[in-house]
């Protein structure tokens, strides 16, 4: 399911309007995963999502991935691939039944994958430390360490920084 590229309409954010959605990661024990949503480059909500974020004082690589999505993903016939932001800022926690009822489009190339995760990492260690546990952090690391090994990417330059471990009050 990792690296699936699913059609998806989720009411939370696009108003019932399906959208691409990349699985970055699973989680085995409540059968959820993060999901991480593209747009069309030309969309006016998108742009003006990315217009505020960018007011807001983060940086665009903390928003979006912009890919060729014809580059990294063979969709099915009469499917448009087109270049598209994937919103690393967006991600959502979504029910893996929910991901497996939406259209299943294929599987992104790896080096589409690195780029997104590598983002989406990044962006969660400035802006959302939140979302993710310290464990599903890991396991995205894990995930990212794996797809670099996968497109020969020898150092690590492309992952932000391991944020150093807390070993609670001293």
């Amino acid at each position: 399911m990792q690296g699936g590229v699913y059609h998806l309409a989720l009411s939370d954010v696009d108003e019932d309007k399906p959208h691409l959605h990349l699985v970055v990661l699973t989680f085995s024990g409540n059968r959820d995963c993060i999901v991480v949503p593209a747009y069309s480059t030309d969309g006016p909500a998108v742009n003006d999502f990315i217009q505020t974020c960018l007011k807001s004082g983060m940086r665009e690589d903390e928003i979006y991935a912009r890919l060729d999505n014809a580059k990294y993903l063979t969709f099915p016939s009469g499917f448009p691939a087109k270049e598209a932001y994937w919103c690393i800022s967006r991600p959502r926690r979504v029910a893996q039944s929910t991901v497996l009822s939406g259209r299943f489009l294929g599987t992104m190339k790896p080096q589409g994958v690195l780029q997104i995760v590598s983002r989406l990492l990044a962006s969660l260690q400035s802006h959302s430390p939140s979302l993710l546990s310290p464990k599903a952090v890991k396991s995205l690391r894990n995930y990212a360490k794996s797809l670099m090994i996968e497109c020969g990417v020898a150092d690590g330059s492309v992952l932000p920084p391991e944020e150093p471990q807390s070993h609670g009050p001293s």
